[in-house]
């Protein structure tokens, strides 16, 4: 089985999370959890400006709060393909201990440049083998990421049609890049 992680921009300015939950409900999704995540990425000096490409990886800091239970996890996420990712995370803390996040912040910083923070408020629903997250990211927009347990090699149009026929009709967008690259695009836009 093999994990693949497809977004979907939602431009329909009508669609809330809320909508987007009661619509995944009505469809057998089950509500699983909901957080604020506060994502810092980091990539090997030198490196920053890397592109999402074959081989590239990046390391990331989430700082996760659930209903006042907080963690810090760390991952590190290799490039397999576009839009197909290798990660490795672990749990860093249990607990939020900002002297502990900064100290790890700063032993990556050692080797790492910070090159982004991401800070997003998420649903997490799960139906069968898709979980899907709805991310309503600062300075992005909302988005639904899918994570797929499949063995089709390419399931992005199978599972897009998919979710329309659930969701109904909306303007939306099919995305194979991650946050961090459609964030980079975004600052390159507006500094050119």
């Amino acid at each position: 089985m093999k994990e693949i992680e497809l977004r979907i921009k939602i431009s329909d300015q009508e669609l809330t999370v809320k909508k987007l939950v009661q619509k995944l409900l009505k469809n057998g999704y089950t509500e699983i959890k909901d957080y604020h995540q506060v994502d810092t990425y980091y990539k090997r000096k030198g490196l920053e400006d890397e592109q999402d490409i074959v081989g590239s990886f990046i390391y990331r800091i989430r700082e996760q709060n659930r209903h006042g239970e907080n963690v810090v996890l760390a991952t590190r996420k290799q490039t397999i393909k576009e839009g197909i990712w290798k990660e490795n995370e672990i749990l860093l803390f249990d607990s939020h201990d900002q002297k502990s996040v900064e100290f790890i912040k700063r032993i990556f910083e050692d080797g790492y440049s910070s090159i982004m923070i991401i800070d997003k408020e998420r649903k997490e629903l799960k139906k069968k083998n898709i979980t899907l997250n709805i991310d309503k990211i600062i300075d992005l927009g909302l988005f639904i990421e899918a994570e797929i347990l499949t063995e089709v090699e390419n399931p992005s149009d199978e599972i897009l049609e998919k979710l329309r026929e659930e969701l109904g009709s909306f303007d939306s967008q099919i995305i194979s890049k991650g946050y961090v690259q459609l964030m980079r695009e975004k600052n390159d836009n507006i500094n050119s």
